[in-house]
């Protein structure tokens, strides 16, 4: 049978372009294959995918497979080393996204909350003889533990520095004393960590102004105490720290 546009249908179908079919009732040409090229064989609608577009598909297939290997989680073994010419294997994607993986929660974990502060003495204060006085630094300068909301590690009221975070601290403590007794006396400085002495330093001087400092690194715990106290024994006169932002102060760091 012959249709129109030179269609022979005898036991298959031959359309235009030189398309064969499967054999048809009739020659119909039903079931036809459908072959890239041409426009329509037997109800069948071809057409060619551009070459840009197969170019860009094989490009966005690849950073598919890259993202979804990342996230399949297996155990990693040694890491591949890449050399020219090899195959992409997703064991080896996989083991070299966990080792990154690891590596950057590692180093989450060695990151904490800032906590350091910084306070001074903006007014005398009375030192008694022979009694281990803390001194209370009223003005902050700064507390990182107010960051983000959170309550300050100094407290300038009681004089104490109660951390927020476990960890390595440098501590530090300034305080000028103004005196003239009649002989010679101690001074001393103290630091107290949950009412008991962490370090201390002492001086014997006879007249005049003084200056005494300690420095103390120390692991403290949340919750420690730390206080800066003062001590002399000059008999039973009451003695002065002087005022003064740049010659009294008590602070704190954290250092890890």
């Amino acid at each position: 049978m012959t249709g129109a546009g030179g269609v022979t249908g005898a036991g298959g179908v031959t359309g235009a372009g030189g398309v064969t079919g499967a054999a048809g009732a009739g020659g119909s040409g039903v079931g036809s294959p459908c072959v890239l090229g041409q426009s329509t064989v037997g109800g069948c609608t071809l057409f060619e995918i551009p070459a840009r577009v197969k170019a860009w598909g094989i490009r966005i297939g690849i950073l598919a497979l890259l993202l979804g290997s990342a996230a399949v989680a297996i155990a990693a073994g040694p890491l591949h080393v890449w050399a020219t010419g090899d195959t992409l294997q997703a064991t080896d994607l996989n083991g070299a996204f966990k080792n990154l993986d690891d590596r950057l929660t590692a180093l989450e974990g060695q990151a904490h909350a800032p906590s350091a502060f910084h306070a001074t003495l903006t007014a005398a204060t009375s030192i008694p003889a022979n009694a281990i006085t803390k001194v209370v630094f009223d003005h902050v300068d700064y507390d990182l533990a107010t960051t983000g909301g959170a309550a300050g590690a100094y407290n300038p009221v009681t004089g104490t520095f109660v951390p927020n975070a476990g960890g390595v601290y440098l501590i530090n403590c300034l305080v000028e004393f103004n005196f003239a007794p009649a002989a010679t006396i101690n001074w001393a400085v103290l630091l107290y960590k949950n009412g008991a002495v962490l370090a201390n330093t002492d001086t014997t001087v006879i007249s005049g102004a003084l200056s005494q400092t300690i420095t103390q690194q120390v692991t403290l715990a949340a919750g420690d105490a730390i206080t800066c106290d003062a001590f002399h024994d000059s008999g039973t006169v009451s003695l002065e720290i002087q005022s003064g932002v740049v010659r009294n102060s008590f602070s704190a760091t954290r250092l890890y």
